[in-house]
């Protein structure tokens, strides 16, 4: 039996202990002397006071079911809510861990490209050293910028032109860019 029929029961079950509660109002009056009547009448009072608790216990039974299904309802919310939760912390984390791995790659690259550069300077600083210590006391060198002579201001080389300076002046102009080393013919 659903709510509604449970309601409709307790109504028709009420309109009936009001109509009889009248009539035995009526019968009171009519047979107050009677004894019979007055067993009759207790018997009826029994019958309407029985009625009522019913109809009460099954209104309670009615407000314990309702209270129950919408405190199970609540644990679901409550237990979705805890998931949902758990998931984003789960996602975070994993974001979390990624720009940390994204971060570390790009300072090993960093680090490897910083490592390159200097190898490279290394290198470049030894050709430069070992040229100085493989030349005669005279190199020839061919002018890549223009520049000024340190000791004769007044000069200027142009590009393109064919210099013989000692080594160490020679090394010194290849090491700032401004000339390259020849072969000799």
């Amino acid at each position: 039996m659903n709510s509604k029929e449970k309601t409709a029961e307790v109504e028709a079950t009420k309109e009936a202990l009001v109509v009889k509660k009248a009539a035995k109002k009526t019968v009171e009056e009519e047979t107050v002397e009677d004894v019979a009547g007055k067993e009759v009448i207790e018997e009826e009072a029994a019958e309407e006071k029985a009625a009522e608790e019913k109809a009460a216990a099954e209104k309670a039974a009615e407000e314990k079911a309702a209270e129950e299904k919408a405190a199970e309802e609540k644990a679901a919310e409550e237990k979705a809510a805890e998931e949902k939760a758990i998931e984003e912390k789960a996602a975070e984390e994993k974001a979390a861990e990624e720009k940390a791995a994204e971060e570390k790659a790009a300072e090993e690259k960093a680090a490897e490209e910083k490592a390159a550069e200097e190898k490279a300077a290394e290198e470049k600083a030894a050709e430069v050293e070992a040229v100085i210590a493989e030349k005669p006391a005279t190199v020839e060198i061919k002018v890549a910028k223009p520049f000024r002579d340190k000791i004769d201001h007044s000069t200027w080389y142009k590009v393109g032109n064919i210099l013989d300076f000692d080594a160490e002046r020679a090394a010194n102009a290849v090491k700032l860019g401004l000339a390259t080393y020849t072969t000799k013919k």
